[in-house]
């Protein structure tokens, strides 16, 4: 009983992560919200951001990449 392995957590970085699909909901629930703070002219005052050209997406994307 001392060594069960079905206690020990698995990595992040294991393929059971990629079949899990509240991780892929969660993530786009995600992109949507940041998007939506950044994109959005109702929330620039409140959290004091400004819109974004495609080129600065694309580098947010690029460097965000970089951990997948």
């Amino acid at each position: 009983m001392c060594c069960d392995n079905r206690w020990i957590p698995s990595s992040v970085f294991s393929r059971r992560t990629l079949e899990n699909p509240s991780m892929f909901v969660a993530g786009a629930a995600v992109i949507v919200l940041l998007v939506g703070i950044v994109e959005m002219d109702a929330l620039h005052g409140f959290f004091t951001t400004t819109n974004l050209t495609s080129s600065q997406w694309l580098v947010c994307a690029a460097v965000g990449s970089t951990i997948l």
